[in-house]
């Protein structure tokens, strides 16, 4: 099982700083569980830093299959410019919905909702249906 205390590789700057920039309060331990991994991908990709959050997903992912991880993930990759990799990850979600890991989607899916996500939409969909 992952530490939750361990940080992510692959951060743009240090934890505690990135940890600051977000507005958790300096000095708290954030444990990394999956929740909270999606909390932060969630106010990353808010900011912008959709690199951040990716590495924050796949982190909650590497603990649990969970739909909503692999939803931000996707979304920001497309952000980025990285269509084979959301394409990739579109699979995992499909998989993650098949699985019922359906923790906090519907809000997710409300939270989450830029043209990117829409796009997103649009590949899970054509993956399902060839539409």
């Amino acid at each position: 099982m992952l530490s939750a205390f361990i940080a992510p590789v692959g951060l743009s700057e240090p934890l505690e700083n990135l940890l600051a920039d977000l507005g958790y309060e300096s000095g708290k331990t954030v444990p990394l569980t999956p929740h909270t991994t999606f909390d932060l991908a969630y106010k990353c990709y808010a900011d912008g830093r959709y690199s951040d959050a990716m590495v924050f997903a796949s982190h909650g992912l590497r603990m649990c299959n969970d739909a909503r991880l692999h939803l931000i993930k996707g979304v920001c990759e497309l952000q980025r410019g990285m269509v084979t990799a959301a394409e990739l990850t579109a699979v995992d979600y499909r998989n993650a919905i098949a699985g019922q890991q359906l923790f906090g989607i519907d809000v997710a899916r409300e939270r989450i909702n830029d043209s990117m996500a829409l796009r997103f939409s649009d590949i899970v969909e054509y993956q399902a249906t060839g539409r």
